[in-house]
């Protein structure tokens, strides 16, 4: 078995007797059940903890677990209200109104309880980070979609925004990472799930596209209300939120 002791996160030491083994629980340091699991350590739940104290890795889930619970609902609440007064509210429902909604929900209510729900750790809810990621990716190519048409069909010019150029970086990059994720990254048999370094450049692209996705947001919003109540009032929660959800 494999002993992770406390002194040190990259301290590995081999203990191959029961009389170790006993010892190093008697001394409150964790066990792991192989190597590998030493470095899934965050994506697994700390079941095999021995110590009656409180290990950081427990501390920082306690403190992941009241983030989500606050901001979580908020944040679904926040998308769900601008959505409604933006595809309804504003200017009346028409098929236009589909497309902010789509990337509303999709890209700032599931991608940003997908980041929250990733840092309180576990198998479990990293698949749910996955599942809340993939549906943000298909609501954006849906909200993609409906913008397209629209413009198709009123015979409007694509493409003549910051906000047009910018979506189709974010809806091409979503698109990309949300099956490269899965296949890497989840927690049952992705192929790079134990490379630290292709975990942290994939948690960093996400959250800087998840950044940009949310100015995009901002700048559609922009682009549709001329009033400055209206654009603080949206732009606002975005730059609160951002910093619990990606930092």
């Amino acid at each position: 078995r494999a002993i992770l002791g406390r002194r040190s996160p990259l301290t590995t030491t081999l203990f191959d007797t029961p009389a170790s083994i006993l010892e190093c629980q008697h001394r409150g340091i964790r066990i792991a059940r192989d190597k590998e699991h030493l470095l899934e350590a965050e994506d697994q739940e700390d079941t095999t903890a021995v110590t009656t104290e409180k290990h950081p890795i427990m501390s920082a889930k306690s403190g992941a677990e009241g983030t989500l619970k606050m901001a979580g609902p908020a944040i679904v609440v926040f998308a769900i209200a601008a959505s409604v007064y933006i595809g309804a509210i504003a200017k009346g429902w028409d098929w236009f109104s589909y497309h902010p909604t789509a990337m509303i929900i999709g890209y700032v209510a599931l991608a940003g309880n997908s980041t929250l729900i990733k840092k309180v750790g576990g198998k479990t809810n990293t698949e749910i980070h996955g599942y809340l990621m993939s549906a943000a990716m298909l609501l954006g190519c849906f909200g993609w979609y409906v913008i397209y048409r629209n413009k198709e069909m009123k015979g409007s010019p694509h493409n003549t925004s910051w906000h047009s150029w910018f979506g189709v970086f974010c809806s091409i990059n979503w698109i990309l990472m949300a099956p490269f994720g899965y296949f890497a990254f989840n927690p049952t048999n992705g192929f790079a799930r134990t490379n630290k370094l292709l975990r942290l450049v994939h948690k960093l692209a996400g959250r800087f596209l998840i950044a940009l996705s949310w100015v995009t947001c901002f700048l559609g919003w922009y682009k549709m209300q001329g009033e400055l109540v209206s654009r603080i009032a949206f732009g606002a929660p975005l730059v609160i939120l951002a910093p619990i959800c990606l930092l």
